[in-house]
């Protein structure tokens, strides 16, 4: 990999990668005392390469089977211990030509130094050659072996390294000039805000006893001088981390305003089950609660405060600019002056500038934060408990009676499965593998039984009812203060009914967690159970953060005990729903993935076999009408018939639906969708599947290409969206509520994919494929993203943004199907057949290639057709028949050679 967020290998960091090689070859001596870096790159765990001398030598990483971390040798790494190497090395003879990838079996094994495990790496030589490789037996058994020892790779040594050493200072000092033009940058920004919008208001660092927020802290020191410190102590917070804030606070002497979380995880972890990278909900129980209430009572008319944000922390801090708002904090604005810098130039800059830094870094952690969160690595867990027994003894004995209560194994907990609510394609694997149960039985979370989902009711109308299993915290009362925020309400505290009235429809909720909604339609019964649900899991779940109150312009709610809504003041604006961290999470709550009964089980009315029969209409109807509607005016000559006659057309159909129906499935299986960079780089694996097909010898330089890549581009739509339509239709109750966005993703599916294969196949015709596949590759890449969001039904911004997608994916698809099939292709056939008949004009040989109707002839003269259809040359607009107004149908014999060219504004018509 390039180096993405390289960094310094400091303290115990540099004592594990030594203690690895030692452990490989039996000396660390070629890096002793030398200067080292760490890339982060993909793995199960950490995983980082090592770079030394300008050379990645290594990765290590955590290996979660084993429970340690381990070494990967890189050829570069090989050359570098060749020589010093005491164990760890083993010379082979016997094997020629390209050696990378392959196994050396044991008869080719000369020499074998050292003892050595299976899986460990070694330093492979044969002759002059040195590279790397893997041990596939140990050392006693290694020649007997079939297959001994797989070669990463190997080469003639072409690395040269320095024997000066080299430590973090000469790491300063060579880019001493580039971390001043990085600070002075970030000065100069803070000070033109402060003396722009920002004057008047104190400013104050965000400071986490991290790296980043260190750096922050010099450049505003260095700007504005006068500031103060905020810290957000969760309570989850290392005692080193505590210490430090405190300590450079004073050191420093700034006033330290502190947020304490208090025991708000401790309190509120069995009601919501451990955190997750995907359901952090403790952030705003122990960060964003605390931090509102400190600086709406510390700084009462706002602060500015510059932050350590970083674009290549995270995806979703990758687009953050200079300055930024917390909708739920609106007397804040932040700073994020080091939003482009690497770790690498964090790091730099503070060695540079002298900051003391928090000393868990020389502990080897990579981020420093609250010691369980579930972001942590189980590396970095594991250091945990190595410093700190008392603090890891204390979760992992929550975790593991977590995974009792939820019949799931201490394999569970010991692999960190329980990091994720949804675990990723590559953890998967691994439980599966390691024979890991992940999904929990049961548990403390809440969860639903649907009774009825939405059908009619004898009074007419929709009814929809259930039964929602949540532990009752609270006094009934405040679920109706929670159905307050949907419409108007009635209360019966002797019968514990609370009923909710909107202009869509009535619900009922009861305090044994029955659920009972009526409604006009299906759709409208579904979005009241949905507010009726939400206001009952809100009410008893909870947490007092206060959020909802500071997020209310109309200050409606208070929290006493729970959250109390003033009726008089409420406009059911829904900001307080939106800060909601119960909310937030609704889905992953109500998941069986956290610990409830099981999912909510929807199912419309149709059978199994009518919702894939409409799909199956709905995915292919659309390609089949636009495949008639562009191929019909034109005739295909080999076979003398109109287009829709020649099998191979239909055949790339058929195999684009194949192609599209498997690429469907990676869809869902690899969750795509569930990240905008995978569905950019869907759109590049669908473009190199049209590709693949389009560029075999018979398709190359022929002029029926670009259809036949159209053919292709539309049976790919139709398996996408057939399979499509039927997972958004069997998850519905009903086709009403997702019929627009079905028959959307349809349409503009046929519509994109076809006029992207169209321009894979005008670049296999004109023998251009790459500067083709590029320009059809764009314009997709853009409609992917746009279904990213349609995808997640409203997940991704609310209602609006979806409908907006909807219509954008629609507005795109078409504009760009209309520039390439109606504008476009008659003058690109006519540019190609001029092309193809240049290259075949050859007496006695048979002419074929895609005619338009309506093409122009080098030769004046009539020319007489088989059937005595008598054409002339007459001067004109195109347009009637590139249009199909005068079909043109050249049909063999006619005279081979005749030369066909093509002369604006001048068509073949038929003469009566």
């Amino acid at each position: 990999n390039s180096p993405g967020d390289v960094r310094p290998c400091m303290g115990d960091s540099v004592d594990m990668v030594l203690g690895l090689f030692r452990e490989a070859f039996g000396t660390d001596s070629p890096l002793r005392g030398k200067a080292m870096f760490l890339n982060k790159v993909p793995g199960e765990d950490r995983a980082d390469e090592v770079v030394a001398f300008g050379a990645v030598i290594a990765v290590v990483r955590f290996d979660l089977r084993l429970d340690r971390m381990v070494l990967d040798l890189r050829q570069a790494g090989a050359e570098l211990f060749s020589e010093a190497a005491v164990k760890g090395v083993v010379r082979f003879a016997g094997m020629s030509g390209h050696l990378k990838g392959k196994a050396i079996p044991g008869q080719n094994v000369a020499e074998c130094i050292g003892e050595f495990r299976e899986g460990a790496p070694l330093i492979l030589k044969k002759g002059s050659k040195i590279g790397a490789g893997v041990a596939l037996a140990s050392s006693e058994g290694i020649r007997d072996a079939e297959k001994a020892v797989r070669i990463r790779d190997i080469a003639v040594p072409e690395w040269t390294f320095g024997s000066k050493d080299a430590d973090l200072s000469d790491f300063v000092r060579c880019n001493r000039d580039h971390v001043r033009r990085l600070a002075r940058r970030g000065v100069r920004e803070i000070r033109e805000f402060m003396k722009g919008s920002g004057g008047g208001l104190p400013i104050t660092v965000s400071f986490s006893g991290g790296k980043d927020s260190l750096a922050a802290y010099g450049l505003a020191r260095e700007a504005v001088g006068d500031l103060d410190l905020m810290y957000l102590d969760t309570g989850l917070e290392f005692p080193e981390t505590v210490g430090y804030v405190r300590c450079f606070a004073e050191k420093e002497g700034r006033r330290l305003h502190v947020a304490s979380g208090g025991d708000g995880f401790w309190s509120n972890v069995d009601a919501f089950g451990p955190p997750a990278k995907d359901f952090r909900w403790c952030c705003k129980v122990c960060k964003l609660g605390p931090a509102t209430s400190m600086i709406e009572s510390d700084f009462p008319k706002g602060t500015v405060t510059v932050e350590g944000n970083r674009w290549l922390e995270s995806y979703a801090r990758s687009g953050i600019g200079f300055v930024t708002r917390n909708p739920f904090v609106p007397n804040q604005v932040n700073l994020n002056p080091i939003r482009s810098w690497r770790a690498a130039d964090v790091w730099a800059y503070i060695l540079y500038s002298g900051l003391e830094y928090n000393p868990l870094y020389d502990r080897d952690f990579e981020r420093i934060g609250c010691y369980l969160c579930p972001s942590c690595l189980s590396s970095e867990w594991r250091n945990t408990g190595r410093i700190h027994p008392e603090l890891y003894s204390r979760w992992e004995g929550y975790l593991k009676d977590y995974a009792r209560r939820s019949g799931l194994s201490e394999e569970y907990v010991r692999m960190g499965f329980w990091r994720w609510k949804v675990l990723p394609p590559k953890m998967v694997q691994l439980a599966g593998d390691m024979n890991v149960k992940v999904v929990p039985e049961s548990g403390s979370g809440p969860s639903m039984d649907v009774l009825k989902g939405a059908s009619p009711c004898a009074a007419g109308g929709y009814s929809v009812e259930a039964v929602v299993h949540v532990r009752r915290n609270r006094d009934f009362s405040y679920v109706e203060d929670a159905l307050r925020t949907f419409g108007d309400t009635k209360y019966s505290p002797d019968y514990e009914i609370a009923m909710l009235r909107t202009p869509i429809g009535r619900a009922k909720l009861f305090g044994g967690g029955q659920v009972s909604v009526t409604a006009p339609d299906a759709g409208k019964a579904r979005e009241v159970f949905s507010m009726a649900v939400k206001a009952l899991v809100r009410a008893q779940m909870c947490t007092e953060c206060g959020i909802c109150a500071k997020s209310c312009r109309r200050r409606a709610i208070r929290i006493s005990g729970g959250m109390r809504v003033d009726p008089e003041r409420c406009t059911a604006c829904g900001r307080c729903e939106e800060s909601c961290m119960v909310m937030h999470y609704y889905d992953k709550l109500m998941d069986g993935t956290s610990g409830g009964k099981g999912k909510i089980r929807r199912r419309c009315g149709l059978g199994m076999d009518l919702i894939f029969g409409l799909a199956m209409v709905l995915g292919i109807g659309p390609a089949l009408a636009l495949m008639y509607l562009v191929v019909r005016n034109y005739t295909y000559p080999r076979v003398e018939q109109p287009f829709f006659s020649d099998p191979a057309f239909f055949g790339l159909f058929v195999v684009g639906l194949v192609i599209g129906s498997v690429l469907f499935l990676a869809l869902t299986m690899f969750r795509f969708a569930s990240n905008p960079i995978y569905m950019v780089l869907f759109a590049a694996v669908e473009m190199m599947a049209i590709l693949v097909v389009m560029n075999l010898r018979r398709f190359r330089g022929k002029s029926d290409s670009v259809f036949y890549g159209y053919g292709l581009g539309l049976g790919m739509a139709s398996g996408l969206a057939t399979g499509i339509c039927f997972v958004t239709a069997n998850a519905a109750e009903s086709f009403d509520a997702s019929a627009v966005a079905i028959i959307a993703i349809s349409v503009s599916l046929s519509l994109i994919l076809g006029a992207s294969a169209t321009d894979v196949g005008e670049g296999i015709a004109r023998n251009y494929p790459n500067q083709y596949l590029l320009k059809g590759l764009i314009p997709l890449v853009a409609y992917n993203l746009l279904l990213t969001v349609a995808l997640h039904g409203g997940e991704m911004g609310g209602v609006i943004v979806y409908y907006a997608c909807l219509v954008l994916m629609v507005v795109i698809s078409a504009l760009y199907f209309y520039r390439n099939m109606y504008v476009r292709l008659p003058g690109v056939v006519r540019d190609v057949l001029k092309m193809e008949g240049k290259k075949r004009d050859v007496p006695g040989r048979r002419r074929s290639g895609l005619v338009p109707a309506g093409p122009d002839l080098d030769d004046q003269a009539p020319v007489q057709h088989r059937r005595d259809h008598l054409l002339r040359l007459v001067s004109g607009d195109l347009a009637d028949v590139l249009h199909g107004e005068f079909p043109l149908e050249l049909r063999e014999p006619f005279r081979e050679d005749l030369h066909l060219g093509l002369k604006p504004g001048a068509a073949l018509v038929p003469v009566d």
